[in-house]
C-alpha cells in the first residue's frame, strides 16, 4: 500500500491526505514520512522552499518619532493614512488635491513635530523637493522608502475598522 501512496512522488503532505481518504492503520503518518524521505527521486527534485527571514525595524522610543505613510482612495476621495509605529496610532486625512504641497500640509503638525523618520511607498512624492525641504519645517531627518508598506498600512487600517 505504502508504495501505492507514493507511486506519483507527491511529497509528505499530499501522500498523506492521499492515504487518510481512503485508509488508516496506527503508525501511517510516519511510515508515509519515512518512505517519502527515503526516496532518491523525492529528494532530487524536492523544491526548496526555504522562507526568508523577516525584516523587523527597530522599535522607536517615544511616539510620533517614526511614521509609515500611504495614499489611498475610496468612493473618490483621496487620503492620506499616517500610522505611529510606537502605538499603531491611525490618523487618516482627506486631501484636497494629491500633491506635494497638500501632503506637506497633512505632515506638519503639533503631533508631527518631533517626527525623524517617515516611511513610504508613494516614492515619487517621497523625492520631490519640496518634501526634501519639509525638514526645514519638521525633525524629519529620514525618508525611508519601503514598497510593502501599502499592505502593512492598510491591513491595520482594516483591522481597526474591521472592514
Amino acid at each position: 500500500m505504502l508504495k501505492q501512496i507514493h507511486s506519483s512522488h507527491l511529497g509528505i503532505e499530499k501522500c498523506k491526505r492521499r492515504a487518510r481518504d481512503v485508509l488508516f492503520w496506527p503508525g501511517m503518518g510516519a511510515q508515509i514520512e519515512d518512505i517519502v524521505t527515503s526516496c532518491m527521486i523525492c529528494s532530487t527534485y524536492q523544491r526548496n522552499n526555504t522562507k526568508e527571514p523577516l525584516l523587523s525595524h527597530s522599535a522607536p522610543s517615544r511616539p510620533w518619532k517614526k511614521v509609515g505613510a500611504d495614499l489611498c482612495e475610496f468612493s473618490g476621495r483621496h487620503f492620506l493614512i499616517l500610522v505611529d509605529y510606537y502605538s499603531n496610532f491611525i490618523e487618516v486625512d482627506c486631501l484636497r488635491d494629491i500633491n506635494s504641497d497638500q501632503i506637506i500640509k497633512m505632515l506638519v503638525k503639533p503631533n508631527l513635530h518631533d517626527m525623524e523618520y517617515l516611511t513610504s511607498s508613494f516614492q515619487t512624492m517621497a523625492l520631490s523637493s519640496p518634501v526634501k525641504n519639509l525638514k526645514n519645517f519638521t525633525g524629519i531627518t529620514n525618508f525611508l522608502k519601503k514598497p510593502a508598506v501599502t499592505h502593512n498600512l492598510m491591513g491595520k487600517l482594516k483591522k481597526r475598522c474591521q472592514l
